[in-house]
């Protein structure tokens, strides 16, 4: 019984810690500005996080480097909606 937990224990940790080299991944593809591959690993993230605000503010910021001002409104308002005290999503 402990050896299964202890499975399920390290095997949520390394899909944490996945999900987390994806995020960064995403944050220094959009740094360098390749939008495109930056949108492919936020969207991918929020397969399992629809409720993350960081995803929805860098897909806003994505939307806006491209002049799709709509979308990137609609993006900044998730994000703002998921966590209203984050004060750089307030631009």
């Amino acid at each position: 019984m402990i050896k299964k937990m202890n499975v399920l224990v390290l095997m949520l940790l390394m899909t944490s810690l996945t999900l987390a080299q994806t995020f960064e991944n995403g944050v220094k593809k959009f740094e360098s500005k390749d939008y495109s591959s930056a949108e492919k690993s936020f969207l991918k993230l929020l397969v399992s996080e629809k409720n993350n605000s960081e995803l929805y503010y860098y897909l806003g910021r994505i939307a806006f480097e491209r002049n799709e001002f709509d979308d990137a409104n609609k993006q900044f308002e998730k994000a703002i909606e998921l966590n209203s005290n984050n004060s750089k999503y307030h631009m």
